[in-house]
C-alpha cells in the first residue's frame, strides 16, 4: 500500500540449493570449510562451494586468509581468495605451501 517492498513476505534464500554437498576430505579442506562457515554464517559449506556465491565479499575475504593463516600457519596474498574461491582450491595451494608457523604482529 505504501510502495515498500514488504520483505518478510518475501521467501528466505537458500546459497546452497542446487549444489551437491561434498565433506571435506583432507585436514586442511576442514580448516577452511569451518573458517568459511564461521565467517558466513553458513553450515555446511563444501569442498567445491565459492567463497563469494555464499555471500563472501572483500572484507569478509580478508578475514578469512587471515583465518586461515592463523590455523594453518601459511600466508596466502587476500588476491588468492579471489583467483581459488573453493576450499579445495585454497587447500592445494596451502598444501603445495608446506609447513608454515603463524607469528601475529606484536
Amino acid at each position: 500500500p505504501n510502495g515498500k517492498l514488504d520483505a518478510k513476505a518475501l521467501p528466505e534464500l537458500n546459497a546452497l540449493a542446487g549444489q551437491e554437498y561434498m565433506p571435506p576430505r583432507t585436514k586442511t579442506e576442514k580448516v577452511i570449510t569451518d573458517i568459511f562457515e564461521e565467517i558466513l554464517g553458513i553450515s555446511p559449506v563444501g569442498i567445491e562451494d565459492s567463497f563469494f556465491e555464499l555471500g563472501g565479499h572483500s572484507l569478509k575475504a580478508t578475514a578469512a586468509i587471515n583465518a586461515i593463516e592463523k590455523k594453518t600457519g601459511i600466508r596466502l596474498p587476500v588476491k588468492d581468495i579471489f583467483s581459488l574461491p573453493t576450499p579445495v582450491m585454497l587447500s592445494r595451494k596451502i598444501e603445495a605451501a608446506g609447513e608454515g608457523e603463524y607469528s601475529p604482529i606484536p
